[in-house]
């Protein structure tokens, strides 16, 4: 009973305080309004303020995460188009330097009168051996001894080699820097004329007089003596000229062809 009694006289207390409260409050123009708005409704207000801020955070959070994923796809997306034109434009340069090459070497029939087959290397050995295959072989009439040439500008021709093998499809072609390969050789400015000989790398003439009117930069070509190569075929350039001896020179011819590179070939089948 005590224990009510004391519970009743607080909330007693209680109201009384409150309404002396209420009471002050009224006395200084300040509303119930007033002391619910500072109380209850303005932290209410911020609370939801401050929620409906987090909701925008994370809303442009995953709008930004959104976009970054659509951006990544598209650049995937993007790369592999670029992938494929790159692989057209090679593809469309590759059947124009082929045209291009075709364009040359069928403009050689209307400035030279011999007669040729049209080859492509499939092999070249050079490091050991100085000699190429050719998908040219004694179907397509080809023969031991017949010279081979190629062309970069359909205007003028270049000395490759020699068939020194066949088979049915294919030939072995000694080309010019094979120790074992000779040609008679003419220098274009001064008319003088030798034999030319493979030492590995390029072309070695040695003259036996102790001072050749040929000099670096000379073009030589082939003389037209031998029943083998036609006239004017371009063998090189001279690189260097090396004195080996009082009455011996070394003539040293770099030759037109760049071998690492060869792709298409003519033998020279009728002169």
């Amino acid at each position: 009973m005590k224990k009510n009694q004391h519970l009743k006289i607080l909330i007693i207390l209680f109201l009384v305080v409150l309404l002396i409260f209420i009471a002050g409050l009224a006395g200084r123009g300040i509303t119930l309004f007033d002391v619910a708005d500072l109380l209850f409704i303005r932290p209410a207000s911020n609370i939801v303020s401050h929620i409906n801020k987090t909701k925008a955070q994370i809303h442009k959070l995953s709008s930004l995460t959104k976009t970054k994923l659509q951006l990544e796809k598209e650049n995937t997306k993007l790369k592999k188009e670029i992938s494929i034109l790159e692989e057209r434009i090679k593809l469309i340069q590759g059947i124009y330097e082929e045209n291009e090459r075709l364009k040359n070497i069928l403009g050689l029939k209307e400035r030279y009168g011999f007669k040729y087959k049209v080859g492509t290397v499939v092999s070249i050995l050079t490091d050991n051996f100085n000699t190429i295959i050719i998908n040219r072989g004694e179907r397509d009439g080809i023969k031991i001894n017949m010279p081979v040439v190629c062309t970069y500008d359909g205007k003028t021709i270049n000395l490759v080699g020699i068939v020194i093998d066949t088979s049915s499809n294919f030939s072995k072609v000694q080309i010019v820097t094979d120790p074992d390969f000779y040609v008679g050789a003419k220098d274009m400015q001064t008319g003088e004329i030798s034999i030319a000989q493979g030492n590995g790398k390029n072309l070695s003439i040695i003259i036996k007089i102790s001072l050749p009117k040929m000099q670096n930069g000379d073009l030589i070509t082939t003389t037209g003596v031998s029943d083998i190569y036609p006239e004017n075929i371009i063998i090189g350039k001279i690189s260097n000229i090396k004195k080996k001896s009082s009455f011996t020179t070394e003539i040293i011819i770099s030759p037109y062809v760049d071998f690492n590179t060869l792709y298409e070939v003519m033998v020279i089948y009728e002169k």
